[in-house]
């Protein structure tokens, strides 16, 4: 579908770039609940080619909220609306962005839930933070 999209620029046309933030990050439940994990309290990144739905291939779940697409941005406008670029992981290989091995790196941000990053945790009115039964793990 990427390619019916992008083969207008053989024709000399742009190629608008989909917009899948916010959306669910595979058709399969088990793809995303298996690979992402999602934990109350815990904000995860992850990058799988699982997520089919995803352009970026990257899937975000903040505070163990229901996980979705995201991409990498650096500011808010970057982002779709009710959405902002935040730097929401500290650790790990998403949470920074490096030119090369040797090279400058700096925060990886990602488009995430305006709602879901400035509300605690358990006040947001969109269905809340999974729970081992919504993800999917045995209790």
């Amino acid at each position: 579908m990427r390619l019916l999209l992008c083969l207008s620029l053989v024709l000399g046309v742009g190629c608008e770039t989909p917009n899948d933030i916010g959306e669910v990050c595979s058709e399969i439940p088990r793809i995303v609940s298996e690979t992402m994990r999602p934990q109350v309290g815990e904000t995860r990144v992850v990058q799988d080619v699982a997520f089919e739905r995803c352009a970026q291939f990257l899937c975000i779940s903040v505070e163990g909220h229901n996980p979705y697409c995201t991409r990498r941005c650096q500011v808010d406008s970057d982002c779709p609306e009710f959405f902002v670029c935040e730097h929401p992981v500290e650790f790990g290989p998403l949470s920074r962005v490096c030119v090369d091995d040797g090279g400058d790196c700096e925060d990886a941000n990602y488009c995430v839930r305006k709602s879901e990053w400035e509300e605690p945790v358990g006040q947001i009115p969109d269905g809340g933070p999974l729970t081992p039964a919504d993800a999917g793990s045995d209790p």
